[in-house]
């Protein structure tokens, strides 16, 4: 059983988790950190571009240049800079506009689904431009913030869907770098990102498309949070994650106790970095899964059978199921 007089005990198991946001640096990554980022980066570049031709998402650009106000930041796939707020929305909605995107952790053994680089990498993207960062920090800056919140992710008993729940926070600690937070700050910052969090869980069951509004709340609210802490005026939680009635200690029951999984998230801590490392089989989510996996295997089934699959040939497909479900 994980009690609080364990090794690392609230509140100083966040403020460790701070101190890693705010001190790491390029060359405490590995190689497969490296890798892997850039892999990522390519196709979380090329989500983007696809997702400027969604068409129903338009709408979000039309308002945030009829807004107008400062040109702060760059808008990807469009000309013009809006404010930071509102171009990182923007550019973070397109990158989750067609549900295609990283979105698994491989932590200590374990696969935790999460969906963050469709906010992380944009977001990212935009702040590396506005503080005129280089390429070091931009990347440097992305994989703590996977790793930190990652592992915080790790601890919950019940990671899906409950993992959107963090959203906030892990743009948060994207952003506070940035930012040039102090550890202190950050933990200010991410009191106020684990106390207005965004959770599409709904969205997973109707498929109501809130799910990729949340991706761009999640990067506004990391830069509102930043602002905040940044401003010295307003105080943070003493531990906003595992603390009386923290994000995260709201999620075990009884209510209160530490997760079992607690004492683990600070395993290795600086020395393994924690990243989304799978992509999506194929855009759409939820909806297109089945049919991607039965198409993969009558590819496999036909191939078996005439040595090779002539698409051509194919005049009819039959797909019988026994369970029935309607997405909408």
């Amino acid at each position: 059983m994980i009690t609080r007089d364990m090794i690392v005990p609230p509140p100083k198991g966040t403020d460790l988790i701070c101190r890693h946001i705010a001190g790491t640096s390029f060359e405490d990554l590995s190689e497969e950190n490296l890798e892997l980022f850039k892999l990522r980066l390519f196709d979380m570049i090329g989500c983007i571009f696809g997702g400027a031709c969604v068409e129903e998402d338009q709408f979000f650009a039309d308002i945030f240049m009829k807004w107008g106000g400062a040109p702060e930041a760059p808008l990807f796939a469009r000309k013009g800079r809006l404010p930071l707020n509102n171009a990182v929305m923007m550019n973070c909605l397109l990158a989750r506009a067609n549900d295609y995107g990283s979105m698994l952790y491989h932590i200590m053994g374990d696969r935790v689904a999460s969906h963050y680089g469709e906010s992380l990498i944009p977001l990212g993207l935009t702040l590396a431009d506005v503080f005129e960062t280089s390429g070091k920090e931009f990347v440097t800056s992305n994989i703590v913030a996977e790793d930190a919140i990652g592992r915080l992710l790790y601890t919950l008993p019940k990671r899906f869907p409950t993992d959107m729940l963090l959203g906030s926070s892990i743009c948060t600690a994207l952003a506070s770098r940035y930012y040039k937070l102090s550890p202190e700050q950050i933990k200010v910052a991410l009191s106020y990102a684990a106390t207005n969090t965004s959770d599409p869980a709904n969205a997973y069951y109707d498929y109501c498309q809130e799910f990729k509004y949340w991706n761009a709340e999640n990067a506004r609210m990391g830069i509102m949070a930043c602002e905040i802490a940044n401003s010295g005026r307003w105080d943070g939680m003493e531990d906003p994650f595992f603390g009386n009635l923290g994000l995260i200690t709201n999620q075990v029951k009884p209510a209160g106790e530490l997760p079992a999984l607690y004492e683990k998230a600070f395993e290795d801590l600086g020395e393994v970095y924690y990243t989304e490392c799978s992509f999506k089989r194929g855009p759409g989510g939820i909806p297109t899964t089945a049919a991607s996996e039965c198409g993969t295997l009558l590819n496999e089934k036909l191939t078996d059978i005439y040595g090779k699959v002539d698409p051509d040939a194919i005049s009819r497909v039959r797909v019988l199921s026994s369970i029935k479900r309607k997405y909408y």
